[in-house]
């Protein structure tokens, strides 16, 4: 894979969200790192006005995404699962950095992250995300972290 391309997902995306998903729940490593959105979830993230999925493809083979949702005007990523063989490359940067492009001016993101998950908190921190807090959640510790969108 040469060059990475963020583009939304669409219902006909499912199936390979689901892929995803599921590769991911089965190889990984440490199972507190990715606490998955459910199959509705999922579908409402596609469809839904309030949200939204980007996905990366390897040809026409889904092999990442990251989904998002938006309450209050605060928007959250939920899940941000890449296919084992290609970690390692910037996929979850790309999508994030994409994520950020599209949301408008003034907005906050927030996400949550394991605090031993190092790759990922490298990814959130290097994009300008600060670690806000400490808590319990999804059945183990998160680091809760906030991006606030400059206007230009």
């Amino acid at each position: 894979m040469n060059h990475i391309h963020v583009t939304l997902c669409t219902l006909f995306d499912y199936f390979g969200v689901l892929n995803v998903r599921n590769t991911v729940i089965k190889e990984i490593e440490n199972s507190d790192f990715f606490y998955p959105s459910n199959f509705l979830e999922l579908v409402q993230y596609i469809i839904f006005p309030n949200s939204f999925v980007c996905g990366i493809k390897d040809e026409n083979k889904l092999v990442a995404f990251s989904s998002v949702t938006v309450t209050h005007g605060v928007y959250e990523i939920e899940d941000t699962a890449v296919l084992p063989n290609y970690r390692g490359v910037g996929m979850q940067k790309e999508m994030w950095n994409y994520i950020i492009t599209y949301i408008p001016e003034d907005s906050l993101l927030i996400c949550t992250i394991h605090p031993l998950n190092k790759h990922s908190l490298s990814n959130a921190l290097s994009l300008g995300f600060k670690i806000v807090k400490r808590e319990n959640m999804y059945n183990s510790e998160r680091y809760v972290l906030e991006y606030r969108k400059p206007s230009k």
